[in-house]
C-alpha cells in the first residue's frame, strides 16, 4: 500500500476548480474521487512525474478545457429553447 491507497480502493483526490475564473488565487475546497485501474493510475503518475508536473494540475487543466469546449452560452441556450418550442 503506497500513499494510503490500496489496489482495491484506488482513487485520485483532486481539488475543485474555483467558480471565479478571474480570481488570481483559486480556492480549492472540493474534491473528486474516481476509481481507475491500478495500471492506468501508475502510468499516469509516472508520466506526470517524468514531466515534473503535479497530477492534480494536469487533471484540473483537462477539466477546465473540457468545460470550456462543451460550455454553451446563455444566448445559444435561449435560441435552442425557442427553436424547440416552435417545432411542436
Amino acid at each position: 500500500m503506497r500513499n494510503g491507497l490500496s489496489p482495491r480502493n484506488l482513487a485520485i483526490i483532486l481539488p475543485a476548480i474555483d467558480v471565479y475564473p478571474m480570481a488570481t488565487h483559486m480556492v480549492k475546497t472540493a474534491a473528486l474521487r474516481i476509481r481507475i485501474e491500478p495500471e492506468l493510475h501508475k502510468k499516469f503518475l509516472d508520466t506526470c512525474k517524468s514531466q515534473d508536473v503535479p497530477a492534480s494540475q494536469v487533471l484540473r487543466e483537462f477539466m477546465k478545457q473540457y468545460v470550456s469546449d462543451n460550455a454553451q452560452t446563455p444566448q445559444l441556450d435561449f435560441f435552442q429553447q425557442k427553436r424547440h418550442a416552435h417545432v411542436d
